[in-house]
């Protein structure tokens, strides 16, 4: 298309605005190919005209023209197919505009990273003069001889060449845009309606974009067979409250190159345990003896200290004594592969999993069956998962870089929609397919080895890493590209934690330091030493974890002799709970119960405690013969303490002998304590 031919659409796509043509001038822009409008695309988008958004996109760029446009043909297919699936789900309908809030703002990034729309996403500004101007050229070259045209074109249009106006583009790209391995969890308003202003800007949506784990290589069969996409690779759309609003992700699915572990099966139940799926033959419940005590007295176990006072006498409440199984069930998960220490413990986001990381740098994972007896496919102490194991015998397994794991720091972060994985032991820092259990890629090799991982709730492509150096580095996986590093630590890094509600990253450091940092701007607004309890050395401060409360303000640091409690962004020290000199064990381990009334922690000598997250008192004290092996020449105790995502009394540990138990209480208990 020639210069002048642009010129001329320009001058009628102007007219036509003007005159408020506005089916026309949509259709000259699709037609013509000269200019994308941002604003109509993204009004199309909100409202689920599918058919429009397809046909407009056909007009600037085809499915196979480079991996952009793939992406962005594969997102829009997608997330049609996923809504059909559930246009009868109420709580899905009422979410849609957020949904596509989401999508849209990830096809944007797309769209300003094409090479194919180079050029198209900005309007000239013409004068008043410009439609007459092109209009008389139009004339005046019908009778002028072709050998003279051009000097006549240079002599109308001298000075009269309209400049391109630059639109503000808050998230262009430079370059390519990479496909992330990590799923789209962003979490953003409603998306905003386009301008009525001429020429248009391209709107300021808060959101990021969010990059989704499509891998192109398979966009055609996502398209050939829409309903089915292998594994269901996702668009993984979520709410405030991370629970996904579309059901093409909700659980982890697991690809059919799996096989099952049937290892012998123990477990501490009250009933017969059963799985529902042909494990009860395996199972051998322990007969209920006698019930759990119950005693009245004063905390010996630890001492709770409040901000601004001095130590002060617990108040007396009910202690509760778990020594026997008759009023909890705990569960040892079946396992038969090689014996190695749990090094790090958690649950997927959809609470029907366990995963454990080895010190061998290998993972576990353990699923919950969805039957009958489990409708929901949560985790359940009265019923046995199953070990899945690729058919391949190729497990989850870190890339070390030649050393020995047993002695690296081992870390591990999990997506919101379950289904990738970030891992590291030492080495380079692995991404994982939960559905597969292949290796996406390896990035960051040593040094500094990564100690810490933390994902940003609301955009998982930004990643927190914390080194053996120090510092911190914040990934973007979108772009594969550090976008900052953060330094104020003297040693290590131990523990990091992200706040939604106040937009900050803590981190904590094995010099025994907090700092907090802004998320917006990635400066330290404060820091915090940890001092060491009375009598005690430095040396307990040297891993210091840390999490935040369920209302994203309050902070938990944990020590090996301390657990503290911080107001958060001031770092105000809110409650303190010391071990006594006497005790027999230092902490191993701590965190919050999913809706953060209780705080269960472990300790080296067994036992494992259940705190008040309000008073810091000791509630209930689960005794280690309960559930430790009751072999006296095997030393064990659990090293890492993780809770069920929905299940207040739910929780589970890994030992130092390569167990994992999962603890509840009875059913008709219901909590830990009253």
């Amino acid at each position: 298309m020639s210069s002048l031919e642009k010129d001329l659409l320009f001058s009628i796509h102007q007219f036509l605005h003007e005159k408020n043509f506005k089916r026309t001038v949509h259709t000259l822009e699709q037609e013509s190919g000269i200019f994308f409008s941002m604003p109509y695309f993204q009004d199309r988008v909100t409202n689920g005209d599918w058919d429009e958004v397809e046909n407009y996109l056909s007009g600037f760029t085809k499915l196979k023209d480079n991996t952009n446009s793939t992406n962005i043909f594969t997102v829009i297919q997608h997330h049609k197919n996923l809504e059909a699936q559930d246009r009868e789900d109420e709580k899905v309908s009422r979410e849609l505009i957020n949904a596509r809030g989401y999508m849209f703002a990830y096809v944007k990034k797309l769209i300003e990273a094409n090479p194919v729309f180079r050029d198209k996403l900005k309007l000239p500004i013409f004068n008043p003069s410009t439609l007459r101007l092109s209009l008389n050229l139009q004339n005046h070259l019908a009778a002028v001889p072709t050998s003279q045209s051009t000097s006549a074109i240079t002599s109308l249009l001298q000075g009269a060449v309209p400049k391109p106006a630059e639109f503000p583009t808050p998230f262009r790209a430079q370059g390519p845009l990479p496909t992330s391995p990590l799923g789209c969890v962003t979490n953003a308003p409603s998306a905003p309606q386009p301008s009525a202003s001429y020429p248009s800007s391209v709107p300021h949506p808060s959101a990021s974009a969010c990059p989704i784990g499509f891998n192109t290589q398979n966009n055609s069969d996502v398209l050939k067979h829409p309903t089915t996409p292998k594994n269901k690779p996702a668009v993984d759309i979520q709410n405030d409250h991370s629970e996904l609003l579309l059901k093409g992700t909700k659980r982890l699915e697991m690809s059919n190159e799996f096989m099952l572990s049937t290892p012998a099966i123990s477990t501490i139940d009250d009933v017969n345990a059963s799985s529902g799926s042909n494990i009860e033959d395996r199972v051998s419940p322990v007969a209920p003896t006698v019930s759990m005590n119950e005693n009245r007295q004063n905390l010996k176990d630890g001492k709770p200290t409040i901000a601004g006072e001095s130590s002060v006498k617990s108040r007396s409440r009910e202690l509760i004594d778990a020594n026997e199984p008759s009023k909890c069930r705990i569960l040892r998960l079946p396992d038969s592969l090689v014996a190695m220490r749990v090094s790090r413990l958690m649950y997927t986001n959809s609470g029907s999993a366990i995963l454990a990381l080895y010190v061998n740098a290998v993972h576990k994972l353990w699923k919950w069956p969805e039957n009958d007896s489990n409708s929901m496919g949560k985790a359940r102490a009265r019923l046995v998962p199953q070990l899945w194991q690729p058919r391949s015998g190729t497990m989850m397994t870190n890339e070390t870089s030649g050393m020995n794991p047993e002695y690296a720091f081992h870390c591990f972060a999990l997506s919101n929609n379950d289904q990738y994985l970030m891992s590291v032991s030492g080495g380079e820092i692995s991404f994982f397919n939960m559905g597969t259990f292949k290796t996406i890629k390896t990035i960051m090799s040593p040094p500094p080895a990564a100690t810490f991982l933390a994902l940003h709730p609301r955009d998982n492509n930004i990643i927190a890493i914390g080194s053996d150096d120090s510092s911190i580095q914040i990934y973007d996986a979108t772009f594969n590209e550090v976008k900052t590093k953060l330094k104020a630590h003297q040693e290590r890094i131990t523990g990091l934690a992200f706040s939604n509600i106040l937009n900050v990253l803590v981190s904590s450091g094995a010099d025994s330091q907090l700092c907090v940092w802004s998320t917006d701007t990635w400066e330290k607004q404060t820091n915090e030493y940890l001092q060491s309890p009375a009598g005690r050395s430095g040396a307990s401060l040297a891993d210091t974890r840390v999490q935040f409360h369920h209302d994203q303000t309050c902070l938990l640091a944990v020590q090996e002799t301390q657990i503290v409690i911080y107001e958060v962004p001031a770092l105000k020290r809110h409650m303190k709970w010391v071990l006594p000199l006497q005790a027999s064990g230092s902490i191993t381990y701590a965190t919050y119960s999913c809706d953060s009334k209780s705080i269960y922690v472990s300790f080296e000598c067994g036992r494992i405690s259940v705190l008040s997250a309000s008073s810091l008192d000791l509630r209930c004290r689960i005794n280690p013969s309960l559930y430790l092996p009751t072999n006296p020449s095997l030393r064990a105790y659990p090293l890492v303490v993780a809770a069920h995502p929905s299940k207040p009394n739910q929780f589970a540990v890994g030992l130092t002998d390569c167990g994992v138990y999962l603890l509840e209480p009875l059913e008709s208990e219901g909590k830990w304590y009253p």
